[in-house]
């Protein structure tokens, strides 16, 4: 059912309106909350101030950080590179100091074999002490960890079957990797 508006006027006009008597605090009240409200604003402000000062450090710290770790990066690339050049020179005269050494044996010559043997003496302290140690062939089973089969041969001897009987171009490891398998070939 529809109230009439007149029941509506009676019964607004029958409550009694909020007076400012007895009402003398609010002054107050009001001012403190104004100054509490201000000095948590200000607050706030400085708050966000050092929140953003130190949010900015932080991103300038970053950013150093990562031009750091990007020039550690190129700087470690180049010297993997150097690294990969210096082996690769150590092997290849190591493989050149032994061609010399099979020649000096195949001619005999007496002084050629006494500077294949200082040659010889000289590189393998230097590999030594590089971390660079030959990979024992020779009479070994392959393992394909270490040895590259390049082929089979007829060995007399039944003994020397499935074992190294040639070494074509000796295998190294670099502090316990393997940098170059061996080439060899196996007695069958």
């Amino acid at each position: 059912m529809k109230a009439s508006p007149s029941s509506i006027k009676d019964r607004l006009d029958s409550l009694n309106p909020v007076t400012a008597d007895g009402m003398d605090l609010v002054p107050d009240v009001a001012e403190e909350f104004l100054a509490l409200y201000v000095k948590l604003a200000k607050e706030q402000f400085k708050t966000n101030l050092t929140a953003n000062s130190l949010k900015e450090e932080v991103e300038k710290h970053i950013e150093e950080v990562t031009d750091l770790m990007a020039d550690l990066r190129r700087e470690n690339a180049k010297l993997l590179g150097e690294q990969a050049r210096l082996l690769s020179f150590v092997m290849d005269s190591a493989d050149l100091i032994g061609a010399f050494s099979d020649s000096a044996k195949a001619t005999h010559n007496e002084e050629l074999m006494s500077m294949s043997l200082t040659l010889t003496s000289a590189s393998s302290v230097l590999m030594q002490k590089l971390g660079i140690v030959e990979i024992p062939s020779e009479g070994e089973e392959p393992d394909s960890q270490y040895h590259y089969v390049l082929s089979h041969k007829e060995v007399d001897d039944h003994s020397k079957k499935g074992l190294v009987v040639e070494v074509v171009r000796g295998g190294f490891t670099w502090n316990g990797s393997v940098v170059r398998k061996a080439d060899v070939v196996v007695g069958k």
